[in-house]
């Protein structure tokens, strides 16, 4: 009988392995995960990691095992309940555009089939067509059929419970953006705390209380990398 050691792993896959291992859960509760049920469960759920939350048994939990409360962290995404100024002109805070871009920055690594419509999207909400393009970096990788294990579609990948299977790439930037500027507001702009948002949910980033995530730093480090090979400006 084949067993996986717990003592040997870390972070979130030891929480997984202690959870798949004690009784509640049909566990022996010894020091290893052993063949049949309890492996069954580990690989899955260690399959289903996304960033620092994992699904096990049908729930999702953050990386310390707690219940990660999604449907009530998150919003419901009707997106009725706050202003968007969809002229390209918002005088908003940092992270929110000052007029209206008519360029993306370009960098190695970074895809420009879909700068045109990323203008597009990112002026209708009044944010950083950069801070666009680099959160679909990190999310998709710029595949507009991108689908995880969560349930998340598309270039920005759009939770279907809240939007959907969006794979139309206008109607996922549309959202996507419309959705990214909201995270912005909540965050007075802040990038880090609004990549956080939209990456767990604005509850779960205002719950966390962190000034950033390993997600919201690839985002940010992407942004400066577009923005600092941006070859035009805003217009007024």
């Amino acid at each position: 009988m084949s067993t996986l050691k717990i003592s040997s792993l870390d972070g979130i896959q030891k929480i997984i392995a202690n959870m798949c291992d004690s009784k509640a859960n049909g566990g022996n509760e010894d020091t290893g995960i052993n063949a049949g049920r309890e492996k069954g469960l580990y690989e899955s759920a260690v399959e289903s990691i996304s960033n620092n939350t994992f699904i096990f048994n049908g729930k999702t939990y953050n990386a310390d095992g707690s219940v990660f409360e999604k449907e009530t962290e998150e919003p419901n995404n009707n997106q009725n309940n706050f202003t968007i100024v969809e002229t390209g002109n918002a005088q908003g805070p940092t992270g929110f555009n000052k007029g209206n871009y008519t360029s993306v920055g370009t960098a190695n690594g970074f895809s420009n089939a879909y700068d045109d419509k990323i203008l597009q999207y990112a002026n209708k909400y009044g944010i950083d067509p950069n801070y666009v393009k680099a959160t679909i970096a990190v999310e998709s990788g710029f595949n507009p059929n991108a689908k995880s294990a969560t349930n998340d579609y598309g270039l920005m990948q759009l939770n279907a419970r809240y939007h959907g299977k969006v794979l139309n790439v206008d109607e996922n930037l549309d959202k996507g953006c419309k959705y990214l500027a909201q995270c912005l507001k909540e965050f007075n702009g802040d990038m880090n705390k609004a990549s956080m948002g939209y990456n767990m949910g604005i509850g779960g980033a205002k719950k966390l209380g962190a000034s950033s995530s390993a997600y919201s730093r690839k985002v940010v480090a992407n942004y400066n990398a577009l923005k600092n090979n941006q070859k035009f400006s805003i217009t007024a």
